[in-house]
């Protein structure tokens, strides 16, 4: 990064890194500068391991006290795990219209109770 902005230099390859550049991406993608400035000091926050919702997540999951080290926070959360779950089990292509209609009217109710 330069002043706060990112430059690829190199050739991006999949795998981890010891870096986030999510919140520099969001930036570029027109995210609001106040959402920017709040993801940072929630990083910063992980980054020092003193963000609560990390360790409560960790703790739930694992059943142990915070451990040091990265925390890494889900996209999504378990509901909407399983709502992309049951749209990738959907064979549409035998399925009556009605059928599909049916099971679309299904997935809408239970997305409306995913809390943002």
């Amino acid at each position: 990064m330069w002043n706060d902005e990112i430059i690829f230099l190199r050739k991006l390859v999949e795998g981890g890194t010891n870096r986030s550049y999510g919140i520099q991406v969001a930036r570029l993608a027109g995210i609001p500068e106040s959402v920017i400035r709040r993801s940072k000091k929630i990083l910063a926050q992980i980054e020092a391991g003193l963000h609560p919702k990390a360790a409560e997540k960790k703790e739930a999951k694992t059943g142990v006290k915070k451990r040091e080290g990265h925390v890494q926070l889900g996209l999504f959360s378990p509901m909407e795990r399983k709502l992309v779950e049951s749209l990738q089990m959907l064979d549409l292509s035998r399925m009556t219209p009605i059928d599909a209609l049916n099971t679309l009217n299904e997935l809408q109710i239970k997305a409306q109770s995913v809390v943002y």
